[in-house]
């Protein structure tokens, strides 16, 4: 599926490498995102506290190290 979010352009360092950015539309995609997070945790804040909020934010963002070795039996799921 292509939204033209992302685009590719060639790296000036190293000919073989492609560096992916944003497009103006994938920029402004992000932003929108970001003010929709924002607005989220703040009523989220407004109704669990602002450590709530930062103490569930520290807990997502930890590593959870290496994903689980899938099972051979199983399909991964699909995007």
């Amino acid at each position: 599926m292509q939204l033209g979010l992302l685009e590719q352009a060639p790296d000036p360092v190293s000919a073989r490498r492609r560096l992916i950015r944003r497009t103006p539309e994938g920029r402004r995609s992000h932003q929108q995102a970001d003010r929709v997070l924002r607005r989220l945790e703040e009523t989220l804040a407004e109704r669990i506290g602002r450590d709530a909020v930062a103490a569930l934010r520290a807990a997502l963002e930890t590593p959870w190290g290496p994903a689980p070795a899938a099972d051979p039996g199983t399909t991964p799921p699909r995007p």
